[in-house]
């Protein structure tokens, strides 16, 4: 502020400054990752007739920060399906491939918060002959980093006949961060009345939070691990797929330096990776998986501020100049949980359909969209719906179809200012037979927004 006083002697005046933090976006771009595989088959697998399916699983494995510059690890899981000649049986191939990343970020910051977000671009597979195979495929990955940067503000003046304006507000006074990897062992046996494995086709995990509970410098986590898995089988002559659907409850304690009940806490459960690995006991069958699981638990923690911000300024004695810059202070969250379904139909001409070994859904390219006039939030993306069925002649296919979804959730607090971010995982996934070339598949999905109301 700058007083043109006349030349008089300028009376005391002081100002009473305070620093906040500001939670910028620094980074926000998508990278590539090429995957490359040729793969020559074991002498104990047999040989390729056709290739039934392909995938690519990314998984977010570490991250580390220093000096201006983000660096992940990634795995990425080639999946590959086929069936041999004059055979029933569901083959599966699994390579796991590793791949370092780095972002540039253009100098150093303080309290960094990223976001990685991998999902699969394409995958192109092909037998170069009945023992090689040929993978090409692409993996894209959206990177968001945030960066806490100080910023001063006027909170008050004193002298030369100053008035003044103010404004409460509300903003992030501190955010904390802490993160522990989780690894989880568990040794399951084939119920008594399924049949042993002979090959893991499919495996997928997802963690459901429990309860949470700050301890002084630490937090408390609970919650549920779910381990799907598919296997094939060989039983009396005939082949088939099984599905099984494992539990594991875990309770994790993560450092997060300073944070006491004055903060509010919340964890992400990243998916590093999941092992399922068949044992055979004496007689040959393997009726026991080992499994393990790897999760990154990622926990913010914020605490509010509350502070009176200047934001208009005069005095009745002398003219008065101010230069005004306008921030943007985001406010602690708030978090709206919904649980929705979705039904999909997989068409097929080319097969018809006997029956269901088991169904599963895939939920990306999530995007959650405010409506500032309706005060709505609309969260949408792409469910990948899969089934694996049967011909009558037992002949195994893995049938998929990708569509849509909307849902809108209403919220009164939304202003012009609010940033919005969702997550979408399915919870349970169930199918039907409606035809002999018509498989539908209904997702019950969890929903859950984040709104980041903010004061300009």
């Amino acid at each position: 502020m700058d007083f043109n006083t006349g030349g008089e002697k300028i009376p005391n005046f002081r100002l009473n400054k305070e620093l906040i933090k500001v939670n910028d976006l620094v980074y926000d771009n998508t990278t590539e990752q090429a995957v490359e595989l040729d793969y020559v088959l074991p002498d104990y697998y047999p040989e390729i007739f056709r290739i039934v399916k392909t995938t690519l699983t990314p998984r977010i494995v570490s991250r580390s920060y220093t000096a201006g510059r983000l660096t992940f690890e990634m795995s990425v899981v080639a999946n590959i399906l086929y069936l041999s000649e004059n055979s029933n049986a569901l083959q599966s191939i699994g390579q796991r491939l590793n791949y370092t990343k780095t972002v540039e970020l253009g100098k150093p910051y303080l309290n960094i918060n990223a976001q990685i977000i991998p999902r699969t671009d394409y995958v192109n597979c092909r037998a170069v002959n009945s023992r090689r195979i040929d993978l090409r495929g692409a993996i894209a990955i959206k990177v968001k980093v945030f960066a806490e940067n100080p910023l001063e503000i006027i909170a008050d003046a004193f002298g030369m006949n100053t008035r003044l304006k103010k404004r409460p507000i509300k903003y992030i006074a501190n955010k904390n961060t802490g993160s522990k990897h989780m690894n989880i062992e568990e040794d399951y046996a084939i119920p008594a009345n399924a049949p042993a494995v002979n090959s893991i086709i499919r495996t997928n995990a997802v963690v459901f939070p429990g309860d949470k509970k700050i301890i002084a410098g630490k937090l408390s986590v609970k919650g549920d691990a779910v381990i799907e898995i598919l296997y094939s089988y060989e039983k009396d002559g005939q082949t088939g797929l099984e599905p099984l659907r494992i539990t594991v409850p875990f309770h994790q304690i993560v450092d997060v330096d300073g944070i006491d009940d004055s903060y509010l806490a919340e964890a992400i459960y990243e998916i590093a990776g999941v092992d399922v690995t068949p044992r055979a006991e004496n007689d040959g069958e393997a009726r026991k998986l080992e499994i393990e699981l790897d999760v990154n638990v990622l926990v913010t923690a914020i605490r509010q501020g509350n502070a009176e911000i200047v934001t208009d300024a005069y005095s009745t004695k002398y003219p008065l100049d101010y230069t005004r810059n306008e921030i943007e202070l985001a406010e602690p969250p708030v978090v709206l949980n919904e649980n929705i379904s979705e039904k999909d139909s997989i068409m097929t001409e080319d097969v018809a359909i006997s029956g269901i070994y088991d169904a599963w859904a895939e939920v990306n390219n999530i995007a959650a969209t405010p409506d500032y006039d309706n005060k709505t939030i609309t969260v949408s993306g792409n469910i990948l719906s899969s089934a694996a069925v049967y011909d009558a002649d037992n002949m195994p296919y893995i049938l998929e179809h990708d569509d849509g979804f909307t849902h809108t959730i209403p919220y009164e607090e939304l202003t012009a200012g609010t940033i919005v971010s969702a997550e979408v995982i399915p919870t349970t996934v169930s199918s039907a037979l409606a035809s002999e070339n018509e498989v539908v598949v209904k997702t019950d999905l969890a929903v859950s927004v984040n709104v980041y109301n903010s004061a300009r």
